[in-house]
């Protein structure tokens, strides 16, 4: 990844008001000026075929203490909502468990 593409998500953060209205897309509209205005709108800015695409549904507004992401895609592929801490808490949840086969 470019560095103008790792920009773009930063200057599109800015662009967004802060709450956003949910009946508008916010972010699409920055990204595609943002894209635009780097020079590389023919890869990336919009939601197209064969263009790169990293898209977050969040259960709120973005940038707020309480949203939280509720799918993930990047380059069209879903990524699971799991994480290392949480596979770990879910392991260890239970302290009177046997230990796992690893630990024996």
């Amino acid at each position: 990844m470019t560095s103008s593409i790792r920009r773009l998500a930063a200057f599109s953060a800015l662009a967004v008001p802060s709450p956003a209205p949910a009946a508008r897309s916010s972010g699409a509209r920055s990204s595609s000026a943002t894209a635009r205005a780097f020079g590389f709108a023919d890869r990336a800015g919009s939601l197209e075929p064969g263009k790169d695409a990293d898209v977050v549904v969040w259960s709120g507004v973005p940038f707020e203490p309480l949203s939280q992401p509720k799918a993930i895609f990047i380059k069209g592929e879903e990524q699971p909502l799991t994480s290392r801490q949480l596979q770990l808490r879910g392991r260890h949840k239970t302290l009177n468990a046997a230990y796992p086969p690893e630990y024996r």
